[in-house]
């Protein structure tokens, strides 16, 4: 089951009070579940520094790690300059296909 595939065009959705981010401090380029700021429970104030909403935004798949069974595993997904990993379960659940329309 492989609902993207490399060059698919893919927004990125709320679900419930989750969305996906990037944090300015990790080591690596990745997406990650965080909290919508507006449902935020936590109120550390270096938040907003460190975690970077990427809701409804555009982002072009242009990679695709799968396991041995032909399952996707992982996505890399590019948002401007920079490539982000994207577990395939994250990207399952709030990765939505860009339909081009035929003009």
């Amino acid at each position: 089951l492989r609902l993207f595939k490399e060059g698919d065009l893919v927004r990125i959705e709320r679900r419930d009070s989750l969305t996906l981010c990037i944090s300015s401090r990790a080591e690596f380029s990745v997406l990650k579940e965080c909290p919508v700021g507006a449902h935020e429970v936590y109120g550390h104030p270096d938040y907003g520094k460190v975690y970077e909403s990427v809701e409804n935004q555009l982002g072009l798949i242009v990679g695709l790690t799968l396991n041995r069974m032909d399952q996707p595993l992982l996505y890399t997904v590019k948002f401007g300059e920079g490539d982000y990993a994207c577990k395939a379960i994250l990207a399952h659940k709030y990765f939505a296909k860009v339909i081009r329309g035929n003009k």
